[in-house]
């Protein structure tokens, strides 16, 4: 099984499985930025190497300054803890908010599951269906906030790439406040959306104290080696989350990539307006495919259904010939069949839909 460890992007076990190189393998399972990052980034840590040699700012001061202005006066440094990756800051909500149920609305992020496991939580699930295009309906889970003391919601949602209205949004926070249960909200890939914070609950923090926001600069600037993501919550609550977090978390290259990247407005508009063509091109050439079922996504990424052949099978038979997709058929609330595919170049893509229409071919030949 390719993920072993529950995630895309790990060509290292595709390659051992299948014999390949993992610099050929062309990863369709991980979704990251098809234009890979801005051009100066790299000249920009090459000159910030000679400071390794000292440690880490342990607070991330400049970074969180940066992102403090970047997204309004309504938001100050003391609202923000920066780690390594998105991924680091949701397991310190749940170290040092301490719920003792946690809430997963399904299909989501595989990690929310396992987080909530490794703190010996309790989970209970709240399951959507394909004829709601996996959205929950917002007053069923408004009451299905009374039965947690955290609830995770992916916005966009992974695997899925659709999300809540934000007037929708906002229901389901105030229904967290009243009952006391924490919401936390995973941005990671909001930002491929266009008019990103007007989709965020971000300006509406100040009056929401168990809401925290959490977010990734790898997906849309493509340095998922380099780690980095953030939270944003009330102070006291982000206080909470870093008094658990070890020391030196986020690197110093990380933190230079954070502040330089933070600039590059035109780069991020110009990826929203690309995944948003070439995900409609994508859509098309899929559902002429047959026996393939797609869903309408909103990042950069989509979620498919195949009901000729299994997930694995497909997986397997399009990685003998160098690409990788993500199995979703082990996703709680999806099962047998479903994919999901990453967003990239035109070229790719067109690479990538052969691969899958001659897979699909051999497969059902031998059915």
């Amino acid at each position: 099984m390719i993920e072993r460890f529950g995630h895309g992007g790990d060509i290292w076990t595709a390659a051992e499985s299948f014999g390949l190189e993992a610099d050929r393998i062309l990863d369709y399972s991980s979704n990251i930025n098809p234009f890979g990052p801005p051009e100066q980034l790299f000249s920009i840590l090459k000159q910030a190497l000679p400071q390794v040699l000292r440690y880490p700012d342990p607070t991330c001061r400049n970074l969180r300054k940066a992102l403090a202005s970047s997204l309004g006066s309504h938001i100050q440094p003391e609202n923000i803890l920066v780690g390594n990756g998105a991924a680091e800051c949701l397991h310190l909500a749940v170290s040092a908010l301490k719920p003792r149920i946690v809430g997963i609305i399904c299909p989501s992020f595989s990690e929310y599951e396992a987080i909530a496991k490794q703190a010996d939580c309790e989970i209970r699930m709240l399951f959507t269906t394909k004829e709601q295009q996996f959205l929950p309906d917002v007053e069923e889970l408004c009451g299905f906030v009374q039965q947690v003391d955290m609830l995770f919601i992916g916005h966009p949602n992974n695997p899925t790439g659709n999300f809540l209205l934000r007037n929708e949004l906002q229901k389901v926070a105030v229904a967290c406040e009243q009952h006391n249960t924490y919401l936390c909200v995973d941005e990671a890939f909001l930002d491929f959306v266009n008019q990103t914070e007007e989709h965020s609950l971000v300006t509406d923090l100040h009056k929401l104290p168990h809401v925290l926001l959490f977010r990734s600069m790898t997906k849309m600037y493509a340095i998922a080696g380099l780690r980095l993501g953030y939270v944003i919550g009330q102070e006291q609550v982000i206080e909470r989350l870093k008094a658990k977090q070890i020391s030196w978390s986020v690197n110093h290259l990380a933190q230079v990539a954070g502040e330089f990247l933070l600039q590059q407005h035109d780069y991020v508009l110009r990826t929203q307006e690309y995944v948003a063509a070439q995900r409609e091109k994508l859509l098309k050439s899929l559902e002429a495919l047959p026996g393939v079922t797609t869903f309408r996504s909103e990042t950069n990424y989509l979620l498919v259904h195949i009901d000729s052949t299994s997930s694995h099978l497909l997986q397997e038979e399009m990685a003998k010939r160098g690409i990788l997709i993500r199995n979703c058929s082990m996703y709680p609330g999806l099962g047998e069949g479903y994919i999901r595919l990453a967003i990239k170049t035109q070229e790719e893509n067109e690479r990538m839909v052969s691969v899958f229409r001659e897979s699909l071919q051999i497969l059902l030949t031998r059915r």
